[in-house]
């Protein structure tokens, strides 16, 4: 969100846009107000921008593990489109599109983590859970830090059992 709020107010500046039509929250303003003020405010942005990985990769044992913001597409897996990526919930249950969560209802269609079959193990957040939610080969870490909830983070122990659940602290 930080990242489409600054371009569109690069496109404010380049007269290119009348107005940036994106609403920041107050962490988000939080967010944005400590990077722009950090001394190497320029390079920050650099790597948020340029030099982040959409994906990070790793293998335990044998077991691919996939780090992503959102999710990847169950029908296009590692060629999902970077914005979806980022963006994805959940699918509609026929052709499996994807169901703009601003437009649907967010209870429509199937989450994509429910449809996904691997063989990599997917890690991603996005999507505020309760609590860390396991799928049959994704697992939702999200439990809402920025909203006041638990900040998680995954271990992954090569002798556990995939299901098992964390134990978290706030």
């Amino acid at each position: 969100k930080l990242i489409r709020f600054r371009s569109r107010d690069q496109e404010v500046e380049q007269g290119l846009r009348k107005k940036n039509d994106i609403q920041l929250k107050g962490i988000h303003k939080a967010s944005m107000t400590s990077i722009n003020e950090h001394p190497d405010s320029d390079e920050l942005w650099k790597y948020i921008t340029d030099e982040s990985e959409i994906m990070i990769r790793f293998t335990v044992k044998k077991t691919e593990y996939i780090c992503v913001h959102a999710g990847l597409h169950p029908k296009y897996g590692l060629k999902t489109d970077p914005k979806l990526i980022m963006r994805i919930r959940r699918v509609t249950e026929d052709d499996l599109k994807p169901i703009n969560f601003k437009l649907g209802k967010p209870e429509e269609g199937i989450y994509w983590a429910d449809l996904w079959t691997g063989p990599q193990r997917i890690v991603f957040g996005h999507n505020v859970f309760p609590e860390v939610t396991s799928f049959p080969s994704a697992i939702g870490i999200d439990t809402g830090a920025c909203y006041g909830g638990k900040l998680t983070a995954l271990i992954v122990n090569p002798d556990a059992n995939w299901n098992h659940k964390s134990s978290m602290t706030k």
